[in-house]
């Protein structure tokens, strides 16, 4: 019973220590980067943004895909803890989760997208200011999945 108590200790402790990491990754995301980037407004301005701060968008890109990885495991840990409860409600929330990891990777293939039209690398035969605006048509796509997950 004891060595049951620690084993389930150790785990909350495991599920905090992930949870933590995951909202130090979700503030960089929410509160760092738009402080740095301004993307709403008009395509040229949000394309100026971008290429000037380019470093800082793909770190952004990065820190969603280790945002999710970290909420994928954790998550799992939490599974761990509340099977004991009810095991259909812990099933519930790791189908939840597994559902919104293929809607983040599609974000961020958006995210990319636009990046490599601001670019110019691809859509060469676009003219500057269709480019952009349809890099933008993949940000605005981009927020309205934000507001789903």
């Amino acid at each position: 019973m004891e060595n049951e108590n620690a084993s389930r200790k150790n785990t909350a402790r495991f599920a905090g220590l992930l949870y933590l990491i995951w909202i130090i990754t979700g503030l960089y995301a929410m509160f760092y980067i738009p402080s740095k980037i301004n993307i709403q407004g008009d395509a040229v301005t949000a394309s100026k943004n971008i290429l000037a701060n380019e470093f800082l968008f793909r770190t952004g890109i990065l820190n969603d895909l280790i945002s999710s990885t970290l909420w994928v495991f954790m998550v799992l840990v939490l599974y761990r803890l509340f099977k004991q409860v009810d095991e259909r409600q812990a099933k519930f929330l790791v189908a939840l989760v597994i559902v919104q990891i293929p809607v983040v990777l599609v974000m961020e293939a958006f995210n990319i997208t636009s990046l490599m039209i601001f670019k110019g690398e691809i859509l060469k035969t676009f003219e500057l200011n269709q480019r952009q605006d349809l890099a933008m048509v993949f940000f605005k796509i981009n927020d309205y999945a934000i507001l789903l997950i």
